[in-house]
């Protein structure tokens, strides 16, 4: 019978991580201020570009692309699907996950991926607006209104990018599908070609 994991168990799982510290069993990590770098383990380079920012929980190759969470890190470098990924990660911070043992097997799981693409918008939406020089006006307005950096990113305030397909791409890369972005709720079916999708979100602040 397939497994399944309960609703919740994901998010129970990855805020019981430390994620330099399981990243630091693949890549010999260095302090660089408040984040962490190395050689990326996902292609060869002299100079590091791979980042873990312990505060996001997230990881970026400023060389290759690759990016996500702890648990898209595991799924790429073992080369596991997500339950396996998600097992694996369990056992190594001594964590019991707990399942349902049921035919609903399927629409848990996407459930599961539905949250953790939303988890991943509000990480990359929160990043924009506090890296990307297109929101430099938005961030300045916000601090004008009162709201200093700390609050900004306790409740994860974003800027969406104009662009038409920056979460998508940024989504694509890391494994989430098309179709799991459309039942997301954070892209649109293009209706110029099947299968591809736009950014829902452009241009504006994110609240989550």
């Amino acid at each position: 019978m397939a497994k399944s994991l309960r609703e919740g168990e994901i998010e129970e799982l990855k805020s019981r991580c430390d994620m330099q510290t399981i990243i630091s069993g693949y890549v010999n990590l260095k302090k660089a201020g408040k984040n962490y770098t190395g050689l990326c383990p996902f292609h060869k380079e002299k100079t590091p570009s791979f980042t873990v920012d312990p505060r996001k929980q997230l990881y970026h190759c400023f060389g290759c692309g690759e990016g996500g969470d702890i648990i898209s890190f595991i799924m790429k470098i073992e080369n596991l699907d997500f339950i396996e990924s998600a097992e694996l990660l369990a056992k190594k911070v001594n964590y019991s996950l707990r399942y349902i043992q049921s035919g609903g097997a399927e629409k848990s799981e996407k459930r599961s991926r539905i949250i953790d693409a939303n988890e991943l918008a509000k990480k990359f939406y929160n990043y924009v607006l506090f890296n990307s020089k297109n929101a430099a006006k938005i961030l300045a307005y916000l601090k004008k209104r009162g709201f200093n950096d700390e609050v900004l990113k306790k409740f994860e305030v974003g800027y969406s990018p104009e662009s038409w397909r920056s979460f998508s791409d940024f989504a694509l890369k890391r494994r989430f599908t098309s179709k799991e972005l459309k039942e997301s709720g954070l892209a649109i079916e293009s209706s110029r070609k099947k299968d591809e999708v736009y950014d829902r979100f452009r241009g504006g602040l994110c609240f989550q």
